[in-house]
């Protein structure tokens, strides 16, 4: 009897792909090729060694066959050699078939499940409907089925119905199926709980540190979009490690080709981009052209025991929003479309990109560091709880920056305000079963542009007026037109124009906006501006919102953007933002040059208009700022009032009654006043 030490992994750590070797031409097929193999590593042959197969034009080197096996741990690489593993230390080429149908069950997914599955014959493509449907494999082609069913052809389990199309179970694969049964479905979704609950502690290796003690928020190298691996992100540890292995002593970029499109039938193109994002972690160096070796962190990586959880450090220091999605959800659960949302309006990823979040919750889930809850929301594990609890310091450290929506300004309190309206806009956008939500958000947003805002939102009325508040001889009305989809994509059918215009004439409106978050179709842009509707994204009004907190204009300034026909730009403030910068320089110097020469003696600390005109056109010269002596006028004038009073006044000319703080002390002082008013 044959003594194994065959660990079975879990669902969530099996392969999904078989060892893709070539099959020799004769009734062993598969397990003929394995036998040549494993004797070819027994006898110590050297990694280059040439090995050719019976019937098989394909011919490759030992290396090259055993990083096809590694996967399903029956070799291991030590010192740059292989080795046969101690899983299956006492095979031998009589016993292998015995050994091989548990090892293939216990390493790779979908052995058991199918061999139950073809009990009665099956067609291959019903064989992968049931393995997508049933085990959530996520196989594009039937590739994948065609492998097991030859591998365990080969090996006696499985029969080939030829004038069907069919493959069915033998007597043999029905013994090996009472010993070895499938894993049940209430079992694939045991693994959604957390694995890691009794672990009290959690150890970071030595070669992570540079990875993590950083500022995270202030390092601009770390990008945003995750790169390809091939063979599927549950299985990138895998990948990864075997591509670190293999350029361990350099190796060309058609070698790692060869073997991935012959693991994963991948395409030239997409093996130059898994290359490119390996380059951008530093785990594989360039070299050359197309020359390459495994970097010292890539070979740290290889070493160490857990590539999975390791390999999310790695991520961490080269792109952004991956720890930080540990600490958004340490509270709360959430789900993909709520974790890409806060990505884009707090911690500046450029778009919400579902895709980009899929991959990073994919990374932490490997490394189970978080896990699936219901409702289709993510948690942390006992594991990520600890590592949030280990990396905090550097989390608390950040966090103010990465919250820097609102600028320059210091209040965390009002930070929160606009970063939760931002929140609120982009999910209340798409929340098509509640439209009021969005209505709701859409009448604070504009209130904090300075308009009257006004819900109305009846059968019959427009859903929002605006009033810009001034003199009624330059005050304008808006109509906001609030449009919701599950989507985010507000196409033409939900559009009706006519009544827009009716609402238009009820509420005596100037100006009608349809705000949703985003628009589809070139023909509804031009319906909207043939009918001078204008059309306004969330992408549009986030933007707005965060250059409000820089550039305040009052919404009589606001005006240009609602004379817009079909997609709005922001290009039409351009002017007033230019203006409102030019007057902020302009006050920080006129305060700067007093302040400067307070101490002067043959002034006295008072100058003239016309000698701080001269000195800021001085002190300018080199800038692409042209300043005239009117607004240098106006600004003394405005600075020396007595409302303001933190520039004095003389016959002689002007002088400083304080420093730069004091004087934005007193504008913040009249600001506090008009908000708690």
């Amino acid at each position: 009897m044959i003594i194994l030490n065959i660990i079975k992994r879990q669902w969530n750590s099996k392969v999904q792909a078989m060892p893709r070797i070539p099959r020799s031409q004769n009734n062993n097929g598969y397990v003929e090729s394995l036998i040549k193999i494993l004797k070819a590593i027994e006898k110590g042959k050297e990694n280059n060694h040439i090995l050719e197969f019976e019937g098989s034009k394909s011919s490759d080197t030992l290396n090259h066959y055993c990083i096809k096996l590694r996967p399903i741990g029956i070799v291991e690489l030590k010192n740059s050699k292989w080795y046969i593993s101690e899983e299956i230390s006492g095979w031998n080429s009589e016993n292998i078939r015995e050994i091989l149908p548990e090892i293939l069950n216990a390493k790779v997914k979908y052995i058991s499940e199918m061999l139950n599955f073809i009990k009665k014959p099956k067609k291959i493509s019903v064989i992968l409907e049931h393995a997508k449907e049933k085990y959530n494999m996520t196989w594009k082609d039937n590739s994948q089925v065609y492998d097991r069913l030859h591998w365990f052809m080969d090996l006696g389990m499985v029969e080939h119905i030829g004038y069907e199309k069919k493959y069915v179970l033998t007597n043999h694969g029905e013994k090996f199926l009472k010993a070895h049964p499938p894993i049940e479905n209430s079992e694939i979704l045991r693994f959604k709980y957390d694995q890691t609950e009794t672990e009290t502690e959690i150890h970071i290796p030595e070669f992570l540190n540079d990875t993590y003690t950083y500022k995270w928020s202030s390092d601009i190298n770390r990008k945003s979009n995750i790169g390809y691996v091939p063979g599927g992100l549950e299985n990138a540890a895998n990948t990864i490690q075997d591509t670190l292995d293999l350029a361990r002593n350099y190796t060309d970029f058609n070698s790692i080709y060869d073997y991935l499109s012959s693991t994963y039938n991948i395409s030239e193109n997409s093996n130059g981009q898994y290359i490119t994002f390996l380059t951008r972690l530093n785990i594989l160096e360039r070299i050359g052209e197309k020359t390459y070796k495994t970097s010292e962190l890539g070979l740290e990586l290889i070493k160490s025991e857990n590539i999975d959880f390791n390999i999310v450090f790695i991520l961490h220091r080269y792109y952004n929003y991956i720890f930080e999605i540990l600490y958004l959800i340490k509270d709360k659960n959430m789900t993909v479309r709520e974790i890409a949302t806060v990505g884009k309006t707090k911690f500046n990823m450029p778009n919400e990109s579902v895709d980009q979040i899929r991959k990073r919750i994919n990374y932490l889930k490997n490394a189970s560091l978080i896990i699936e809850d219901m409702g289709k929301t993510f948690k942390l594990t006992q594991r990520g709880h600890l590592l949030c609890n280990k990396l905090h310091q550097y989390y608390d450290n950040m966090i103010e920056e990465t919250t820097k929506i609102i600028n320059d300004k210091d209040e965390n309190t009002k930070k929160n305000d606009i970063y939760n309206l931002l929140y609120d806009l982009r999910t209340s956008s798409i929340d098509s079963s509640n439209p009021t939500n969005f209505e709701k958000v859409l009448q604070k947003y504009f209130e904090e542009l300075g308009f009257f805002s006004e819900l109305i939102a009846k059968s019959g009325t427009t859903d929002i007026l605006l009033t810009a508040p001034t003199a009624p001889k330059f005050t304008y009305k808006v109509n906001i037109d609030a449009k919701t989809n599950r989507e985010g994509k507000i196409t033409e059918s939900l559009i009706d124009f006519e009544t827009l215009k009716e609402h238009k004439e009820k509420h005596k409106a100037q100006y009608v906006v349809v705000v949703g978050k985003s628009f589809v179709g070139s023909r509804l842009i031009k319906r909207a501006e043939s009918n001078g509707i204008a059309l306004i994204d969330v992408e549009v009004l986030e933007t707005l919102l965060k250059n409000h907190q820089k550039y305040p204009l009052q919404a009589i300034e606001y005006l240009p953007i609602f004379q817009q026909k079909g997609i709005v730009n922001l290009d039409v403030l351009k002017k007033q933002y230019n203006i409102m910068n030019r007057q902020k320089d302009l006050f920080k110097l006129i305060i700067k040059i007093l302040i400067d020469n307070s101490n002067d003696d043959y002034s006295g600390g008072i100058i003239s208009s016309e000698v701080i005109y001269f000195m800021i056109k001085q002190e300018t010269q080199n800038l692409d700022i042209s300043i005239t002596m009117k607004e240098v006028k106006d600004m003394l004038s405005l600075l020396s009032n007595s409302l303001i009073d933190c520039v004095g006044k003389t016959k002689e000319g002007y002088y400083a009654k304080g420093s730069l703080k004091d004087a934005a002390l007193k504008f913040r002082f009249y600001y506090d006043v008009s908000v708690n008013y």
